[in-house]
């Protein structure tokens, strides 16, 4: 049963960062379920269909939904995150915001799923089902939109133990779905885009089933179910239209980035490339979904509580500079959560820099055997580099989106142009000289200048308000000698790796022994526990601070 939650707008800095903390926790249990499932969905699965149906499904399928979902709800979803909870009527003129995402939705639910087919070539549209398992793709994602505006709310009032509850449960039930229509009905490529319409069923019900039952328990300022729909009444909020506009062109930015690294290894990568990248980037994305996208997505909303309190009441001191005890308050709340979050975000991504480079062959040996003798283990190797600065680059954006307003998020917008053309020029120059690892140089170039933009970002916000808080590398990098014991790990199992089942041998041999990969592992798995025992000894006072705040 879902626990009732309060709705009330957080009057503090603490009882919203409070909440933030503690919906980060609930969205890294959606993640660790949800990624779960899947994995070992398809690895079942897998052994069922045949590799140009799974192919079709994990990246055909996956790149026509993101798409239409993208572009249809991103620009909705920060902007409305902006809206007022102060009464019931400004609730309403955001759900009447959120609303117009849904024929926005299904506008490109049929644009894009035709313009998909229409670009398809010959293989894919031999494959049997395609036409039909794409176009019902296109229909689980306006069937989901019309979950939207729910979503938002749920979003808005921090009820993260109901995204929870709906989504892990929207997961199971396309789990189940393809297993079933896989291995008992055979239902091939079908089975995967009737899955998905069955995810987004369960995610509309879920939402809509919440609000129908507990609507006026979430908050004191829910009357009704039926404030869940478009009034005309109410009218919509002029700035948050504005907000989406701006976000709008924002995504078209962002979907450039997030899906350029495919369009370029489409256009200069072999097919054996494209595969291998899809492989390392299976196994990469889970540590990212499961660690640092929570942390992203509970983090973006508790900075727009904290910092845009504070930027309407600042907006009508034109004369004024100086900002209240609570102002005041709520910058350094902001500070302190981000600088926090960043230093766990960065030990995070340093002890995956530290094992897995040396442990990417014994993974792909176990897993996936025929990409163990290509490249795939050095380009898991870099991948973990470049985890480390997804993860950093998540955070500092979140903040950096978060306290812009509409004139400097077009400024962003600017910047995120130039951005994605470096990272395409960059991607297509070293794929053609590095191969697969050159798409993994390229986003790690292309992370590193978002990351210097949204520091510069973060710390001109702070100095135009008067705070000296500059970022410095030495309040988000771990302690000494936990950096040490990291350092040694990483030289210590690469030594190891060399010795025990070095990838020249290995390739030579045909394989390496259950011994020798035993010997490998126990000696990551000592140093691993003594990293572990280092980050207790020595980085409690940031677990204890975090944990406390999620208790406050």
């Amino acid at each position: 049963a879902m626990e009732k939650q309060s709705g009330k707008p957080a009057d503090g800095a603490a009882s919203i960062s409070a909440q933030g903390v503690s919906g980060i926790k609930y969205l890294f249990i959606l993640q660790l379920a949800s990624r779960g499932f899947t994995f070992i969905l398809n690895t079942i699965v897998a052994a069922h269909v045949e590799t140009a149906v799974y192919g079709v499904a994990n990246i055909q399928m996956q790149l026509l939904l993101n798409l239409i979902l993208f572009l249809s709800r991103e620009a909705f979803r920060r902007a409305c995150m902006r809206s007022s909870l102060s009464s019931a009527q400004e609730i309403q003129k955001s759900v009447n915001v959120s609303w117009l995402s849904v024929p926005w939705g299904f506008l490109l639910s049929v644009l894009i799923s035709w313009g998909f087919l229409w670009l398809s070539n010959t293989e894919e549209l031999s494959v049997p089902g395609y036409m039909t398992s794409m176009w019902l793709i296109g229909l689980a994602s306006a069937i989901e939109m019309l979950s939207e505006p729910a979503y938002i709310l749920t979003q808005n009032l921090m009820l993260y133990r109901v995204r929870v509850s709906v989504e892990a449960s929207a997961v199971l039930i396309r789990c189940i779905c393809v297993y079933v229509c896989v291995t008992i009905f055979k239902m091939s490529l079908y089975a995967f885009a009737l899955s998905q319409v069955a995810f987004a069923l369960t995610i509309l019900l879920g939402y809509y089933g919440y609000f129908f039952l507990y609507g006026t328990k979430a908050s004191e300022k829910i009357k009704s179910f039926s404030q869940l729909f478009p009034a005309l009444v109410s009218g919509v909020d002029s700035t948050l239209l504005g907000m989406v506009r701006t976000f709008l062109v924002q995504s078209l930015e962002k979907l450039v980035l997030q899906e350029g690294e495919k369009i370029v290894l489409r256009g200069v990568a072999s097919l054996v490339n494209q595969g291998v990248f899809g492989v390392v980037n299976g196994l990469g994305s889970l540590v990212t979904r499961i660690l640092f996208q929570p942390i992203e997505e509970g983090a973006y909303p508790m900075f727009n509580k904290l910092l845009h309190n504070q930027d309407e009441k600042a907006a009508k001191k034109k004369d004024d500079d100086r900002v209240s005890a609570d102002e005041m308050s709520r910058i350094q709340e902001a500070r302190s959560i981000l600088v926090r979050l960043l230093r766990i975000l960065t030990l995070l991504g340093l002890i995956i820099v530290s094992f897995g480079p040396n442990y990417s062959f014994v993974l792909l040996s176990l897993l996936y055997p025929k990409y163990s003798t290509t490249e795939a283990p050095a380009v898991l190797g870099w991948y973990c580099l470049y985890i480390l600065l997804m993860g950093i680059n998540g955070i500092t954006e979140a903040f950096a989106h978060a306290s812009a307003d509409a004139k400097q998020l077009k400024r962003l917008n600017y910047i995120m142009i130039a951005q994605s053309v470096v990272f395409i020029g960059a991607a297509i120059i070293l794929i053609s000289a590095l191969e697969t690892v050159g798409m993994i140089f390229a986003n790690c170039i292309n992370m590193t200048i978002r990351i210097a933009t949204s520091v510069w970002w973060i710390n001109t916000y702070y100095h135009q308000r008067g705070v000296a808080a500059s970022i410095s590398l030495g309040e988000i990098l771990p302690h000494k000698i936990v950096s040490g014991i990291l350092a040694v790990s990483f030289v210590v199992t690469y030594v190891s790796s060399n010795f025990f089942c070095s990838f020249a041998v290995c390739a030579q041999e045909h394989g390496f022994s259950l011994q020798q990969q035993l010997m490998h592992i126990s000696v990551g798995g000592a140093l691993g526990l003594a990293s572990l025992a280092a980050c207790y000894l020595f980085e409690k006072e940031l677990i204890v601070a975090l944990i406390g705040r999620r208790r406050a």
